[in-house]
């Protein structure tokens, strides 16, 4: 069965022209909404694998167990999608002792792999992982945590229905790119969850950890480690293929935001929509 979104699904985003002729027409789709409810969206319903932007969800499930074993730096890089710079790798590899990283080998193939020793710590989701084995040991869970079937993978959906209906099921799961089982959600689901992580910012440390370093969120350049750098109260994380996840507070309500563009990644056209759709709410 073919799930992919219908063209007419997608809305007309931004439009770039010359001389009066356009030469770009900016496909996509976005939700707004509130504690109340919807508040705006643009397009149809779309439904898509949710990507890095459930990182923070994906810790959540386990940020009790990290909560004493981990610092503030080392919670932020298991929330980051990282660029991967020397900083980056050495706080992913701080979460775990020397004798422990040999339990990055069955994620060595998903985070990249390779004869060099670095290899699996320059991929984006290294710091993710290594917080996962981390966890799994304080658990005594065992470490082939890629798999549906492990303890993780349980606490994990379970932090999922907390927020999406004790019967949520994703539309489909599939292997993300760092080989976790991803969850298909619609548009409208995924702002869900971000408007909860400004409800309960004060639940755990995943807000404090990505406001206190923005720069081990994404990285130099990158939209969603600017936004956390503000000093207002908003979070922001991007996804792999065109997704953003924006979460913030303004006049003393909470708003969840997601923006997916139709043609892929594109990190200035992130920051520029965005700050487009949003500028009624929060001047980004």
């Amino acid at each position: 069965m073919n799930n992919a979104p219908e063209a007419s699904q997608w809305i007309s985003l931004k439009q770039f022209s010359r001389a009066g002729v356009m030469e770009r027409d900016i496909l996509g789709a976005a939700v707004l909404l509130n504690s109340q409810g919807l508040v705006k969206k643009w397009g149809g319903e779309v439904t898509t694998f949710a990507r890095s932007l459930l990182k923070p969800w994906q810790m959540k499930a386990i940020s009790k167990t990290l909560d004493e074993s981990l610092n503030l730096e080392q919670k932020a890089i298991s929330l980051s999608s990282h660029n991967g710079t020397l900083a980056h790798r050495e706080v992913a590899q701080s979460i775990l002792a020397g004798s422990q990283r040999q339990l990055q080998t069955p994620a060595s193939e998903a985070l990249g792999g390779g004869d060099e020793p670095v290899g699996p710590w320059t991929h984006p989701c290294s710091g993710k992982h290594a917080g996962i084995l981390k966890a799994c040991d304080h658990e005594d869970w065992p470490d082939d945590y890629l798999q549906e079937s492990h303890p993780y993978h349980g606490a994990f959906m379970q932090e999922l229905r907390r927020h999406l209906g004790v019967d949520w099921q994703a539309q489909a799961v599939a292997p993300d790119g760092c080989g976790l089982p991803n969850m298909a959600m619609s548009l409208e689901e995924m702002a869900r969850l971000f408007c909860s992580l400004s409800e309960e910012r004060e639940r755990d440390w995943i807000w404090a950890a990505m406001k206190t370093h923005p720069e081990l969120i994404g990285g130099k350049g990158r939209w969603d480690s600017e936004v956390c750098a503000k000093s207002l109260p908003v979070v922001a994380k991007e996804g792999a293929d065109g997704l953003l996840g924006v979460s913030f507070e303004a006049e003393g309500e909470h708003f969840g935001f997601v923006l997916k563009l139709a043609h892929g990644y594109d990190g200035a056209l992130l920051k520029e929509i965005s700050k487009e759709l949003l500028k009624d709410q929060i001047a980004l």
